[in-house]
């Protein structure tokens, strides 16, 4: 039941997102009800939560499969397999609620912050994993990866808000900053 309940709250948050998001409603969709709910996650919050890991989990997974699909030479070749995996209009529903809470995490620190946080960290851990065989592991050049990852999430964000209006030549500059960084 609860794994029931958790995929049917992804797919709930995939269509309305999380904003006003109660429980109710989502237990009515569900054919359950919100005591149900909170006898498996305690508090709406841990069920966020672990909808936004399960989603990030498969996010991360599904950059993976791409990215194992072509053949990464220099650390652009990974930037732009992120970016086509971001903006994939499969994708787009989980970018957008990505999205969505990152901006509630500002507004809202005390409810969502601790997942905004846990989604930027697997954010920086994926650029990070993904450029760190290209470049010499020191201060610089990490600062550098940080860089780049905030400018490619930028991008992704822009390339969302502009209904996929934002020009290809964004990604192409990352994708030549990361190479340059090439040290190794």
């Amino acid at each position: 039941m609860k794994d029931q309940i958790l995929s049917g709250t992804i797919e709930y948050l995939l269509d309305f997102g999380l904003a006003g998001l109660s429980l109710r409603p989502l237990a009515k969709r569900l054919g359950t009800s919100d005591r149900m709910i909170l006898y498996y996650f305690e508090t709406k919050d841990v069920l966020i939560q672990e909808a936004v890991k399960k989603l990030a989990e498969l996010m991360i997974s599904q950059i993976k499969q791409r990215c194992d699909k072509v053949v990464i030479k220099k650390p652009g070749d990974f930037i732009e397999c992120i970016w086509d995996a971001f903006v994939a209009p499969a994708s787009r529903p989980i970018a957008m609620l990505f999205l969505e809470l990152d901006l509630l995490s500002l507004r809202e620190a005390k409810t969502f912050g601790a997942t905004g946080r846990f989604l930027m960290d697997e954010w920086s851990k994926l650029v990070v994993a993904s450029l760190s065989p290209f470049v010499v592991d020191n201060n610089e050049s990490n600062q550098k990866i940080d860089s780049l990852s905030a400018e490619l999430l930028g991008s992704i964000i822009h390339h969302l808000v502009s209904q996929g209006n934002s020009p290809r030549g964004t990604v192409k500059r990352i994708r030549n900053r990361a190479n340059a960084i090439a040290l190794k």
